[in-house]
């Protein structure tokens, strides 16, 4: 993939992702997460992350569950997502620079917002305030 993130373009032309299709997203929390979520969200995809130490197995449910028509994975992660994608016959790209089965929730952006919003009425948050996160980008499973 050259080391950039994916554009709208590229998932919708080299890859024929739709709108309200589904990406299975594997990457670690480095900025280049940030650009290739937006470009799946541009291509009107839905970008369903997984942690990067999830097996085979985890990713290909989480896949088949999902629905993704894709697998995008980051490099120097295991060689899960890759298998993953072989197992639920689906293109694999990768991107270069609980108990039981894992649970998928959908989120939509009114979900985000009243969360966003809950958070800064509890911690009296305002628009002089600044915040930086330590927390994993992809969702624990």
């Amino acid at each position: 993939m050259s080391g950039s993130p994916p554009s709208r373009g590229r998932l919708s032309g080299e890859h024929g992702v739709r709108p309200g299709d589904r990406v299975l997203f594997v990457a670690p929390s480095v900025p280049e997460f940030v650009f290739a979520c937006y470009g799946i969200l541009a291509a009107g995809a839905v970008a369903v992350t997984a942690n990067t130490m999830a097996t085979r197995r985890d990713l290909a449910y989480i896949g088949d569950d999902a629905g993704a028509v894709l697998v995008l994975g980051w490099h120097g992660t295991t060689p899960a997502p890759e298998q993953a994608a072989d197992e639920l016959a689906l293109p694999y790209w990768e991107l270069l620079p609980g108990l039981g089965q894992p649970k998928g929730a959908q989120l939509t952006h009114g979900n985000l917002d009243a969360c966003a919003a809950r958070f800064c009425e509890v911690h009296a948050i305002t628009a002089d305030d600044r915040a930086v996160t330590a927390l994993p980008l992809r969702r624990p499973c």
